[in-house]
């Protein structure tokens, strides 16, 4: 946390430059990669999953789904009222890092119940379920 580098880095490595560090770039993507690992792990245990869809499972799906999304929105929201006129979040550096990291690993815990409760109805629509 005390470097700032996250996974979203990658979203602009189009822009990058050599006066950046393409190291932090670099890390950025092993942990973007280490998150996809992670996610198709978690959906690959639960393979063998079905529920036979209903209304509740459908829209904690959706919940799950919107969670995963709207999470960087949501940082930004909780932030709003500490961010100074330069732009820069006005928190102890061990709080803000925590609570960025309490975002995140909530986003991709989030990110992994929703692909597989997803796929495990899909797969409930077509199969037996085992509720």
């Amino acid at each position: 946390m005390a470097t700032g580098i996250t996974w979203r880095l990658t979203l602009t490595t189009l822009h990058y430059t050599p006066e950046m560090n393409y190291m932090r770039l670099f890390v950025g993507w092993l942990m973007l990669a280490a998150m996809v690992a992670l996610a198709v792990g978690t959906v690959r245990s639960f393979a063998r999953l079905m529920w036979q869809p209903n209304p509740g499972r459908v829209v904690l799906a959706g919940v799950l789904w919107a969670a995963t999304l709207l999470a960087g929105r949501l940082y930004s929201l909780v932030f709003l009222p500490f961010v100074g006129e330069d732009g820069r979040i006005l928190l102890p550096g061990l709080v803000g890092g925590l609570v960025q990291g309490l975002f995140s690993a909530g986003q991709t815990a989030a990110l992994a119940a929703a692909l597989t409760m997803t796929l495990a109805l899909v797969r409930g629509c077509s199969g037996k379920t085992s509720d």
